[in-house]
């Protein structure tokens, strides 16, 4: 296993201590935990969409004007 020397921007000095803590209390340094967060995060993040996706929506009609127009869109929404 190769390794590199990196410098991460932006780490909150309360999750660095926090992380620091658990590698210490796991007998792991701080590099070893790095890693399997790394990997667990890049394994299990799904990749986003493409916004472009947007432009290939199809318009609904929902019948605007009728008493259940509500019902019909919530019905798109929230169970579609």
């Amino acid at each position: 296993m190769t390794s590199t020397t990196v410098c991460i921007r932006g780490i909150e000095t309360g999750v660095y201590m926090m992380a620091k803590a658990r590698s210490a209390e796991l007998g792991i340094s701080l590099g070893i935990a790095v890693n399997r967060a790394l990997e667990k995060w890049a394994k299990e993040e799904k990749p986003r969409k493409n916004p472009k996706e947007f432009l290939e929506f199809k318009p609904i009609n929902f019948h605007i004007g009728s008493t259940d127009a509500i019902s019909e869109i919530d019905k798109v929404l929230y169970e579609g």
